[in-house]
């Protein structure tokens, strides 16, 4: 801890028995900070690598989440020696192309001079140091020279100031933050191990290796491989090819790229003229229930119309409505399953930009039960959804809670 600060800032939020101010340092008073190395030019000759020695790559610090444990390359003896080898705790700062993201690593891993390392003075308040540096990244990306690619310079990064408490205070905070941490990553699990079962689940239901029996304990009727156009209500239509002018207010025209994680999102999304949509609509106007398929560049991206909001689509969507006699969830989920996926694929025009043509997604094939299976199918695979859904929410709030105390209990 430095002898003498330049200022003094107490956080909005603290445990209420620390009341001294916090201390403002520059990076280089508070962090032992050197650089890596990797001097070999060009860098990718094999007789550095495939070794014991984990090698970090700048873009497995920004995807790490915060802490390190494992790299896709490795070094060998002679790789490193001439590499810089940074020992378990210490925390890593990319200051190349991605400037200010940090990670914690959880052995000992070698470093090129993308990226430096950063040690604290005592032992057990390294995971304070890694959240209040993380909160650096946005001024850091501030501060680096326009070029090429960023860089950030020793020299750069030692003006940076860095707000730290007494030790003790560093230590509850840090304690309290993980345990929120666990948390999230709790709920991130059980989120994971659902998606896991639920793709399990499609697999065999699709596979027809689980089967749903009748209200009598007897088997629904075998399934049958129909066409899709055989299925149809109305024949598969597109949205408008051409663009009207796009004004601030007016009818919603939703593209692929409105599609997020097989759901309609609406945030982002283009708005035309009422005049313009009255026109258009004469195209295809999607109704609840509906299926939006996706034809061109994102082949097969798929979500089922679950709002009576008014829009329309634009061309690289396509608009699918199921007739009476067929469940549009089942086939939703049949979209998904990666025989129909396969199937779309196969019919992909060689061009620039894939595409497949309105004609030949009639034509594909499904394999369909009755309805009544249909129906159960539907509703076992729409709970899981449910599920996953509401643990999405609960651990966006979790994040949202996160973020707020960060802004609160640091300065």
């Amino acid at each position: 801890m430095p002898a003498v600060a330049e200022q003094v800032r107490v956080p909005e939020l603290r445990f209420p028995e620390f009341v001294a101010p916090w201390r403002i340092c520059r990076l280089t008073e508070y962090f032992s900070i050197s650089r890596g190395r990797f001097s070999p030019r060009p860098r990718n000759n094999p007789i550095y690598y495939d070794g014991d020695f984990p090698f970090v790559q700048t873009s497995e610090v920004v995807q790490s989440g915060g802490y390190l444990g494992s790299t896709t390359q490795s070094l060998n003896e002679q790789g490193l020696a001439v590499s810089r080898l940074f020992p378990a705790g210490t925390i890593l700062m990319t200051i190349a192309a991605n400037i200010g993201y940090v990670a914690e690593l959880q052995c000992p891993m070698a470093c090129p001079d993308s990226l430096v390392g950063l040690t604290t003075p005592k032992d057990g308040i390294s995971r304070f140091s890694l959240i209040g540096l993380s909160r650096l990244q946005k001024s850091l990306e501030y501060i680096a020279p326009e070029a090429a690619q960023k860089n950030l310079s020793l020299a750069e990064l030692s003006s940076v100031k860095f707000s730290v408490p007494a030790g003790m205070e560093q230590e509850k905070i840090a304690g309290f933050l993980t345990a929120v941490d666990e948390r999230i990553g709790k709920l991130k699990r059980k989120k994971e191990l659902l998606e896991e079962y639920k793709r399990g689940m499609m697999q065999k239901l699709f596979s027809q290796e689980v089967r749903f029996k009748d209200e009598h304990g007897r088997h629904y009727p075998d399934w049958k491989q129909v066409k899709l156009s055989q299925l149809l209500e109305i024949k598969i239509t597109d949205g408008p090819h051409s663009t009207p002018e796009f004004l601030s207010k007016g009818i919603p025209f939703l593209s692929v790229n409105n599609i997020v994680d097989n759901r309609l999102d609406f945030r982002n999304v283009r708005h035309v003229s009422e005049a313009d949509h009255h026109e258009f609509s004469k195209k295809c106007k999607p109704e609840k229930g509906d299926i939006l398929l996706g034809k061109a560049a994102s082949v097969g991206k798929v979500a089922i119309v679950d709002t009576l909001r008014e829009f329309n689509i634009w061309s690289p969507l396509a608009c699918i409505r199921m007739n009476a006699f067929q469940c549009a969830h089942f086939f939703y989920y049949s979209f998904l399953t990666h025989r129909v996926q396969r199937s779309l694929w196969r019919l992909v025009n060689a061009s620039s930009q894939p595409n497949i043509g309105m004609g030949d997604i009639v034509r594909v094939r499904f394999l369909v039960p009755s309805r009544h299976e249909q129906e159960r199918i539907a509703e076992f695979l729409t709970g899981l959804d449910e599920k996953l859904a509401n643990l999405g929410q609960r651990i966006e709030k979790a994040e949202e809670f996160k973020r707020g105390l960060l802004q609160k209990m640091f300065v």
